[in-house]
C-alpha cells in the first residue's frame, strides 16, 4: 500500500525513513517481515534510492542483527543502471562503499558465525556489480572466509560460496590456488546438507559450486558431490526441493555425464507427469530442454510423458489438447520441438502435431 502511493513531494520518504524502517528491528517476526518486504518493493521501484535511507538502515546496527536487516542492505546494492545515467551511477558507487566500509568494520568486530556470513555476502553482491569497489579489501575478506571454512563452520558456506562465485569472476588469477583447494570441503558438505541449516541455502551453495564447475575445468573433480546431491533432492517429497534442484543442473547443464543426464530426466518426468502448476512446469521444461539438447538420452526415457502431453492428459493440462490451452503454453510446445528435434524417427509424435496444425489450417 506504501509503495503504491508513494510520493515523494509529500514526505512519504521522511515517513518511510522514520517509521517503517525502524519496524525492521520489530521483537515481532511477523512486522519485521512486512517492513522488510514494504522496504526492499520501494528500493527495487527506485523511491527510496538514497544514502540517507541506506544510513538510517545501517544504523538499526547493532542492535537489530536479523537477516532480514542485511537482506536489505544487499537489495541497494542490486540496483541495476540500465541506461549509465551519470547520477545513478554516483549512487550506485556510494552505497556501494557505504555498505563495504560497514561490512568491514562488523568483519572485523564480531565473532558471531552468520553476521559474518551475511558481511561476506554483501561484499560478494558489491564484487558482482564491480570489482574496483572492493579491490582494497577482498583479499581481507577472503582470509575471513578461508578460516571459516577450515573450522568447517557450515552455516556460512553458501554464503562463502557466492563470494567464491564474485572472487573467480573478478580476480580469479589472485585467488584460484586458495579457493579451488577449499571447494571441496564446501561439496563435500552437501553429502549432509542439514550441517548447513537451512534448506533453501544448501541449494544456493550446490548452485554456486556447480556455476564454479561450470566455468572452470580445473573443479570438474567435484561433479560428483553435486550429481548425488541433485539425485536426492528430485525423489525428495518436499515438492519445492524437486524444483531447487532444477535449478541447481540449470547451473551447469553441460557437465554431467550422459548417464547423470538420463537420471536426472527420469525423475523429472516422474514429477512432471504429476505437475499442475503452469509457472513450475515452465522450469521443467527449461530442464529438459537443456539435458536433451547437451546429452544422449534414450528416447524411451521421455516418451510416456510426451505422449499424454499430446492427448491432454497431464493434469497441467486439465484434459485439452495444447492448441485449446487458454493461456497458451509456448514451453510445452518448445519441449515438443525438442523431442522431435532429438528423435526425428517418431513419426506418430510428429504426424500429430502435423495434425494440430492442419485443424488449426482447416
Amino acid at each position: 500500500m506504501i509503495s503504491r502511493f508513494f510520493n515523494t513531494t509529500t514526505g512519504d520518504e521522511t515517513f518511510v525513513r522514520e517509521k517503517v524502517i525502524p519496524l525492521i528491528d520489530s521483537h515481532d517476526e511477523h512486522i519485521s517481515h512486512i517492513a522488510m518486504h514494504t522496504v526492499i518493493r520501494l528500493i527495487q521501484t527506485q523511491l527510496i534510492n538514497n544514502i540517507q535511507c541506506l544510513e538510517k538502515i545501517i544504523s538499526l546496527y547493532p542492535h537489530c542483527q536479523s537477516r532480514y536487516f542485511f537482506k536489505v542492505i544487499k537489495k541497494f546494492i542490486s540496483i541495476e543502471d540500465e541506461d549509465d545515467d551519470e547520477r545513478l551511477l554516483d549512487y550506485i558507487f556510494k552505497v556501494a562503499e557505504k555498505s563495504k566500509s560497514f561490512c568491514m568494520k562488523v568483519l572485523n568486530e564480531t565473532d558471531n558465525v552468520l553476521i559474518k556470513s551475511y558481511c561476506i555476502d554483501i561484499i560478494a553482491e558489491i564484487g558482482q556489480s564491480s570489482s574496483i569497489n572492493i579491490a582494497d579489501c577482498y583479499q581481507q575478506v577472503l582470509d575471513i572466509s578461508t578460516k571459516l571454512v577450515n573450522e568447517e563452520q557450515f552455516v556460512s558456506y553458501p554464503f562463502i560460496s557466492y563470494y567464491f562465485v564474485s572472487m573467480l569472476k573478478n580476480f580469479q588469477e589472485e585467488t584460484k590456488d586458495v579457493i579451488f583447494p577449499l571447494l571441496k570441503k564446501l561439496a563435500n558438505s552437501l553429502e549432509n546438507d542439514e550441517k548447513i541449516q537451512n534448506v533453501k541455502k544448501s541449494f544456493e551453495l550446490a548452485s554456486n559450486i556447480a556455476e564454479i564447475i561450470d566455468k572452470n575445468d580445473e573443479c570438474i573433480n567435484l561433479l560428483p558431490q553435486i550429481t548425488s546431491f541433485v539425485n536426492k533432492k528430485l525423489i525428495s517429497s518436499n515438492k519445492e526441493e524437486n524444483n531447487r534442484a532444477c535449478g541447481v543442473i540449470l547451473s551447469c547443464p553441460k557437465k554431467f555425464s550422459d548417464s547423470s543426464a538420463s537420471e536426472f530426466s527420469t525423475k523429472i518426468i516422474d514429477f512432471a507427469s504429476t505437475n499442475k502448476s503452469i509457472n513450475e512446469m515452465k522450469l521443467i521444461t527449461l530442464t529438459l530442454h537443456k539435458l536433451i539438447k547437451h546429452h544422449h538420452i534414450p528416447e524411451s526415457v521421455f516418451l510416456h510423458f510426451t505422449e499424454k502431453l499430446l492427448e491432454g492428459q497431464l493434469p497441467v493440462l486439465h484434459g485439452e489438447i495444447l492448441p485449446n490451452q487458454i493461456p497458451l503454453q509456448p514451453n510445452l510446445f518448445n519441449y515438443l520441438i525438442d523431442f522431435v528435434t532429438k528423435y526425428p524417427s517418431n513419426q506418430r509424435i510428429i504426424q500429430k502435431m502435423n495434425d494440430w496444425l492442419d485443424n488449426e489450417n482447416g
